[in-house]
Order: structure tokens, then sequence, then C-alpha cells
């Protein structure tokens, strides 16, 4: 057959050639190639479906708009400020399929609710993981967060979280202040701490002066100086119910009518959403919070039934 003659003459030919030049080695070859890389992202689509479970149309568009741009220009991105956890989960979801990039998190505190996204190449996190900062500076320098300290005499003032950072958007003469601060922790009569970005937080120390009507003084720290690594303790428990009162109360150490007095006062949250009756059923997977001073997490490990239709729950606290 003609055809496959001269197909065998062909590849001879080409034996020979490649024998007298020689091939280049592997190692070259890789050094010298340029790596392939996924195409500009559907910025819209994911923006919609992003939408779609949960994210503000605002805050989808704009963030997939920075992970386009920061596989195009390769260089770590950031949001401007801190989103939600409906929303960062809502974006997390859209983008964990997409190979080439990755996208963290990081909020300034441990299991900090409100976080700032950070959006890089994957192969960025690869090098700095085998670097000795590791991941966690690279994520810390694209979204960088500090502890702004609020130190006043509140004895005999029940002043909220909320008021906080009230106060401290007053300060910030931009639209939607809120997104530059975080996470709130009260320090009992003293005052409270709250995570901002560092220019929020230089704009606020110079023009904060009181809080419903108590002085205040106010200075800016590391946050690893201020946030300690939260105390992780087991717990199992046996339960009539599933009720978030019998869980929750067991979590945290309290009885269940304390337990009701803080889901009234709307300190309980359940997966990050404010719970709005203790009769709420929760299962394994779930996360109970509770805010305020006594700030405390409880997962929900474990659900067992035992022999007698009770429940066998193991929990794990963290304060």
């Amino acid at each position: 057959d003609m055809t496959m003659l001269l197909r065998a003459r062909l590849v001879a030919l080409f034996c020979v050639v490649a024998l007298g030049r020689g091939f280049p080695p592997v190692k070259q070859l890789r050094r010298t190639c340029t790596p392939c890389y996924a195409a500009e992202l559907p910025v819209q689509r994911l923006a919609r479906e992003a939408e779609q479970r949960g994210a503000s149309r605002r805050t989808a568009e704009a963030a997939c708009v920075l992970a386009d741009k920061a596989l195009r220009e390769r260089q770590p991105q950031s949001t401007a400020g801190f989103l939600p956890v409906s929303d960062r989960e809502a974006v997390e979801w859209v983008m964990k399929d997409l190979i080439d990039l990755h996208v963290r998190s990081f909020g300034g505190a441990p299991r900090a609710e409100r976080r700032r996204m950070v959006f890089a190449r994957r192969e960025e996190y690869e090098e700095e993981q085998s670097a000795q900062a590791g991941v966690a500076s690279l994520v810390q320098q694209a979204a960088p967060c500090v502890a702004l300290r609020i130190d006043g005499q509140f004895l005999f003032d029940d002043v909220p979280d909320e008021a906080f950072v009230r106060a401290c958007c007053a300060c910030v003469p931009l639209p939607d202040p809120e997104q530059y601060f975080g996470d709130v922790a009260l320090n009992g009569d003293r005052g409270a701490t709250v995570i901002a970005t560092p220019e929020a937080a230089r704009v606020v120390q110079k023009a904060l002066k009181d809080i419903a009507g108590v002085d205040v003084r106010v200075s800016i720290a590391e946050v690893e100086d201020v946030f300690r690594a939260p105390v992780r303790k087991p717990i199992q428990s046996v339960e009539a119910s599933l009720r978030a009162d019998a869980v929750g109360s067991s979590g945290l150490g309290v009885s269940r009518s304390k337990f009701s007095a803080f889901v009234k006062s709307g300190q309980v949250q359940l997966n990050w959403k404010p719970l709005k009756s203790s009769s709420t059923q929760v299962k394994e997977g779930d996360v109970i919070c509770l805010n305020g001073p006594r700030k405390s997490t409880v997962e929900v490990s474990s659900v067992q039934t035992t022999a007698k239709g009770r429940f066998r729950v193991e929990l794990v606290r963290e304060s």
C-alpha cells in the first residue's frame, strides 16, 4: 500500500533529523514552556449564580471582577471591605471549581464572621506554601486588618456592639462605611475592639471622641496581639430532643432559660443567621454562635439516636 509506505518513510526521516539535532532535556522544556491558563472568567454568569445563592448583586459583581483581574494580571486582589457570611459563602461556592483560581478570606480574628476575600492564581498560593512565611502572609498582605481598641468607662451604660460600629461608621465620610469594619468583641465595661481596615482605623482614631455620651480613647493594635487562638472543648450530651435551646444550653454550659433569654435578646445565631425561636430543630453540621461578652460557638459534630429514642450529641465549643 503506497500510503502506508509513504508514512513509514516520513517517520524514518523525522527520526533521523531528530537524532541528528538532539532533543533538549525535559527540565529545559519545562523552564522554557509558558503555562497555559484558562480564558477570562465568565464574570456575568458567575455573578448571577452567586446572587441566586444569596449574595447581593453589588458584592457578587465586584467579587467576580476582582477574581478575573487576579487571573489576568497575576496579582492577588482583595475586596475593599469585609463581607458577611452569606455573601462570602455564595461567592466561594461559584468559584470552587475554577482550577486556576484560589480563594481565601481573612477577618483578623479566629472564626471571624465578617471577612475580606482574597483572589489569586493557585500557583501563587502553592509557591507561598513552600516558603517559610506560608499562605497566611500572602492573604494578610493582600487584605490587611487591624484591631481598633475603643476604651472607656461603660460601667453604668449597657452599650451593644452595634453602637460601636455605628460610631465608627459615622467617622468615615464614604458610601457604605460599614463595609470597612469587621467583627466586634466587647471588653465588658471597658469598651470594645473592632476589626477594621487600616485606612478606616486611622480615620476613626482621629475623629472618634465619645460613644453614647462616654468619653473614649482609641488606639490601633495588631490583630495578633489582641485576639488569642480559640480554646476548643469537646462535649458529649444526651438530649430528649434536638431543639436549639436543649443543644445550645448543653454546649454553652448554661441553663435552658438563660439560653432562651439570649435568643430573645438577639445574641444567638444559627449558621450565622439570627435564631428566631428556641424551639428550632438543629442537625449535624450546624453551628450555634453566641455573641456578646461571652462570645462562643458550638458546632454539632455528630448526632446519634440511642436505643431509648433519645439523641446522643457530640459538640465542639470554641471560646
